[in-house]
């Protein structure tokens, strides 16, 4: 095992694909190049442009946003298309150099057709017809790309068993080539000195105006953390946003603090973990488990600490029996088996609550489904948050505690069970209701 340090300074190199136009093309043929299924389409209806170098130059010039060179149309220019609008494109003869952005960033996958008028087909199949073909002639790397060795203190890529640190070290964050799904780390920590982030936005604003959904791997993904068991520590609040997709392996998430997210509506250290034994500690900081559409997961527990501060957003698949609420905000869409609160705030928002133990600070409940059994010592039990039905199947008020359901909203099914006396907890219930008084 040994000790990588992500350091960040490799060269640029920008990434470039090559277009090759074959044949014969005759007026009114098309051709087209998709990215991130967003496409461009050059109509060659300037008979007098039908060259394969005035193809060549015609398509160049779609790409790079530039003037029409004759009365050939296009769908759409590459400089009002985000994916496009930050490349560029040169024409030499029968061929189109397409070079991506200068930090490195890799083009994702491009492919291109024609359609040949006289046949009828695309691609065109017929002989002697026209042709169009694409290949990636370089890579993209540079100081923001994982998987370079330069970009390492070892001036080697981190591998099976090695330790990963961001530090002070660093002079730029990890945004490239995240998706290591085949490596299995010990170790990761990122620690407070670090100054980035790790990760890509869910939406690519690279050009301001031209906003699109990002279609890089988002997450830095690997096949785990830890043969057995692993840690990730996040401290990271000097930062930027921390996406990390720990795999299916023991890992133990432990997040101290963080910094500010790139995304409106995910959390500064988002992380995706998917083992039975897996745990995950929020002591501070923005933090999120699975919240991506789509995300999947699973940890044994989870457990936020008293007095933290910290926000916890849990998506709705992933599967967490049992969370310790000592302090901060968990916002859950997810079902659980056990929530033990003795402090700070619980938004249940979706799912399914099976036990629900209430020592200390605030459950707003806005699922409509059933709760099993809640076990209330201190603490307010508050369903006035939404206005749709609820059930309670076993409501158990051992001391102090109060209830918030003034809209009349719960379906209490066996009533509620006060082990102490009236005195000791407050209900905020409808007026005009018939209260019916039993032995435990």
């Amino acid at each position: 095992m040994t000790t990588k340090y992500w350091v960040g300074g490799a060269v640029t190199i920008e990434e470039q694909w090559t277009v090759t136009f074959t044949g014969t093309f005759v007026q009114n043929d098309t051709v087209s190049i998709t990215v991130n299924n967003k496409t461009l389409t050059l109509t060659l209806a300037d008979a007098s442009r039908l060259s394969l170098a005035n193809v060549a130059t015609d398509f160049a010039a779609m790409i790079n946003g530039n003037s029409a060179n004759g009365s050939e149309t296009r769908s759409a220019l590459g400089s009002e298309v985000g994916e496009f609008a930050t490349w560029s494109a040169a024409a030499s003869g029968a061929t189109v150099v397409i070079t991506g952005d200068d930090d490195g960033r890799p083009m994702g996958t491009l492919t291109v057709s024609d359609y040949e008028t006289s046949t009828g087909t695309s691609p065109d199949t017929g002989t002697g017809g026209a042709d169009m073909t694409i290949a990636k002639t370089r890579s993209g790397v540079g100081p923001y790309t994982w998987d370079v060795a330069s970009n390492w203190s070892s001036n080697a890529v981190p591998g099976a068993g090695d330790d990963v640190i961001f530090d002070y070290r660093a002079a730029n964050g990890v945004k490239y080539n995240l998706d290591q799904s085949s490596v299995t780390v010990d170790n990761i920590y990122v620690r407070d000195s670090y100054k980035y982030g790790i990760g890509l936005p869910a939406v690519n604003t690279d050009t301001a105006t031209l906003p699109y959904g990002e279609h890089l791997t988002q997450y830095l993904t690997l096949d785990g953390v830890g043969s057995g068991s692993g840690v990730v520590k996040v401290d990271n609040p000097m930062g930027s946003s921390i996406k990390i997709d720990a795999g299916d392996t023991a890992t133990d998430l432990i997040v101290y603090g963080t910094g500010s997210s790139v995304d409106d509506a995910i959390p500064a250290c988002d992380l995706k973990v998917n083992h039975a034994s897996a745990e995950l500690h929020v002591l501070g900081g923005d933090v999120g488990l699975c919240t991506a559409d789509g995300a999947t997961g699973e940890v044994s527990a989870i457990t936020m600490g008293r007095g933290s501060g910290a926000t916890l957003t849990i998506g709705g698949s992933p599967t967490v029996p049992t969370i310790d609420l000592s302090g901060g905000t968990l916002r859950t869409k997810a079902s659980h088996a056990t929530i033990n609160q003795s402090g700070g705030t619980l938004h249940q928002l979706n799912n399914t609550l099976t036990t629900l133990n209430l020592n200390g600070g605030t459950a707003k409940i806005y699922s409509n489904s059933t709760i099993t059994t809640v076990n209330m010592t201190d603490g307010t039990l508050d369903f006035s948050v939404d206005s749709r039905t609820k059930t309670v199947t076993n409501m158990n008020m051992y001391a102090l505690g109060a209830i918030k359901d003034p809209q009349g909203v719960v379906t209490w099914t066996n009533g509620l069970d006060v082990y102490g006396t009236i005195n000791d907890v407050t209900l905020d219930f409808p007026a005009r209701r018939t209260w019916s008084l039993s032995t435990i």
